[in-house]
């Protein structure tokens, strides 16, 4: 039986591998669990079931990754609410022309995690910011991906994380620190993302981003992305007998 260990505050919860999504903690927060479906079609038995099997655990809180609308109904029946909603965008990467950036971009390496930490928390509401488990969770949300990094004065100045399914590239992070902003760092992170995809058969890039976040909606628009139809859900479980 697999287990995923959850550690905060001094307590530890082994929580039993759920059968229909892939669990892990929310940040560092022991009472918050973060679902993410997976690739099959959720009944409500087994959104039932594995609320059940939460409560049984004490866990206090869920929320889930991002989901397409149409993926949701089953978890809304049973009590999840909608916490947020984003902006879902994407760009064709074949059609794209090579573009010149003096951006200097580089491959992350495990001992720049902590500045890329910083760099996050910076830009994000506190929500969403990112601790070294959530940062890791990121990297390796798909088996093909990179992590790059700007580097600006000698110091790490921005950062981007790319994954690839398939054909579909996911743009899954992409951060630079206010105090370099407005100096074409985060188009160069995007950029260097959308030929790295090229180079390995990607058709199409993927993106999302909060509805308030203009300055990402603007950089996205101008390198050729489009919003999409649809939205992406987060939602949210509250366990009343907690």
């Amino acid at each position: 039986m697999a287990w995923v260990e959850v550690f905060s505050l001094g307590h530890r919860y082994k929580l039993r591998q759920i059968k229909h999504f892939y669990a892990s903690p929310w940040r560092q927060d022991s009472d918050t669990i973060l679902l993410r479906p997976k690739p099959h079609y959720l009944s409500s038995e087994q959104v039932k079931e594995t609320i059940a099997l939460l409560q049984q655990l004490g866990i206090s809180d869920i929320v889930t990754s991002a989901m397409r609308e149409n993926e949701t109904d089953n978890l809304v029946a049973n009590g999840f609410e909608c916490l947020e909603q984003l902006y879902l965008l994407s760009a064709p990467v074949a059609e794209r022309s090579e573009a010149h950036s003096t951006q200097i971009i580089r491959s992350a390496r495990p001992w720049h995690d902590r500045r890329l930490i910083e760099i996050d928390r910076q830009c994000f509401d506190k929500f969403w910011q990112f601790d070294l488990h959530a940062l890791n969770s990121a990297k390796n949300a798909t088996n093909v991906k990179i992590t790059r990094v700007a580097v600006s004065d000698g110091i790490i100045s921005g950062y981007a994380v790319t994954g690839l399914i398939g054909s579909t590239g996911y743009l899954q992070r992409l951060a630079v620190s206010p105090s370099h902003t407005r100096q074409g760092i985060g188009a160069a992170l995007v950029e260097d993302s959308m030929r790295w995809l090229r180079r390995r058969g990607a058709s199409i890039a993927m993106v999302n981003t909060q509805l308030h976040n203009e300055a990402a909606l603007a950089l996205y628009s101008k390198l050729g992305f489009s919003l999409e139809n649809e939205r992406l859900l987060v939602l949210k479980w509250q366990n009343s007998d907690t």
